[in-house]
């Protein structure tokens, strides 16, 4: 199911396909799923980056990521298949969704 939902997790979050991107949903999916292979590709994403890309996950990203883990919602048995006609912000709203903030993004 992790694997199934990554990219429905880029719309949800509002996460670009970028670089910057991915490492934030990386730091996301570590919080939420504890699988080591999430945070290894978070830890390894994070390596490649700028120090003020790296600032910014220290600072930002990963609080957001564990501020979701902390919610107890489990964002992998949620049946994305059956929202799909909802409003985005609807479901956002339900699943209590933060997005990042454009400038982090």
């Amino acid at each position: 199911r992790y694997r199934q939902v990554h990219d429905l997790w880029h719309v949800l979050y509002s996460l670009p396909p970028t670089f910057m991107g991915e490492v934030a949903l990386k730091w996301l999916e570590a919080a939420q799923t504890g699988l080591p292979m999430c945070a290894v590709g978070a830890f390894a994403g994070g390596v490649r980056l700028c120090s003020s890309q790296r600032s910014m996950v220290l600072r930002h990203i990963l609080p957001w990521a564990m501020r979701h883990a902390a919610t107890g919602q489990d964002l992998l048995c949620v049946y994305y298949e059956r929202e799909f006609e909802r409003p985005l912000l609807h479901l956002r709203r339900e699943l209590q969704i933060e997005t990042l903030p454009i400038h982090v993004r």
